[in-house]
């Protein structure tokens, strides 16, 4: 199903995704294996199949590592492939084309003060930069 995945993205006008990628983080740790990667928008795309269910804590946990590197990532499965086809090209071809943009738009609902009333600039980015 990560064949017709491609192929449907490639169908749908996009270039063509690397397939099966080691994905690293920027100490050089592995942090996981892009079913499909684009590499100029850092964008992993996935395909959860039937056993998807079966790993759902690995694959979390692969998730959590993929984004914490700074890689963006897309999930779909059988049902959006043949239901909403239409959908995944258009959701894909977002993130390929709008990277910065939604780069930007993140920073600016993080530093922007008016979400957390109140709480001023200076403990808004106290809070953002602090240790976890």
């Amino acid at each position: 199903m990560e064949t017709r995945l491609r192929w449907l993205l490639i169908e749908g006008g996009l270039p063509r995704p690397e397939v099966q990628i080691s994905l690293s983080d920027a100490d050089d740790f592995f942090v996981g294996r892009a079913d499909l990667y684009y590499p100029t928008a850092r964008l992993v795309v996935e395909y959860d199949g039937a056993t998807h269910r079966d790993r759902l804590v690995e694959d979390n946990r692969r998730q959590n590592l993929l984004i914490n590197a700074g890689f963006r990532l897309l999930r779909f499965t059988a049902a959006d492939i043949h239901q909403r086809p239409e959908v995944v090209v258009a959701q894909v071809r977002h993130a390929l084309l709008a990277p910065k943009t939604l780069k930007q738009t993140r920073l600016k609902a993080v530093l922007d003060p008016k979400p957390w009333k109140g709480m001023g600039a200076g403990a808004l980015r106290e809070r953002a930069t602090s240790p976890v």
